[in-house]
């Protein structure tokens, strides 16, 4: 990976966090949205404005909700469900073929 292909822009606006990289002409994105305590609610990454890569998102407490993988915009893989002690109570299984 070569430096001079990369752009790093981070952006804040109160309660959402954009961070964007752009890679082989390539756009990744990482969005962060805060509840209004100031803690993490959401994860999302993106590729190319389609979600990619790792998804997470927190009850107020703090603990996970939800967590799992897209590729190429669907759901992938093992998706785990928590309720807000942090018990797992769901996982579900996806396959990215549409």
């Amino acid at each position: 990976m070569k430096k001079e292909n990369i752009k790093y822009n981070h952006i804040k606006l109160g309660t959402l966090e954009i961070e964007n990289t752009i890679q082989n002409k390539n756009e990744y994105s990482r969005t962060t949205i805060y509840n209004r305590s100031g803690n993490v609610r959401e994860i999302r990454n993106y590729k190319n404005d389609k979600l990619e890569g790792d998804f997470q998102t927190y009850w107020p407490n703090g603990e996970t909700h939800l967590k799992g993988t897209y590729v190429n915009g669907c759901r992938s893989g093992l998706w785990r469900a928590y309720n807000d002690k942090g018990k797992l109570i769901q996982e579900e299984n996806h396959n990215n073929k549409s």
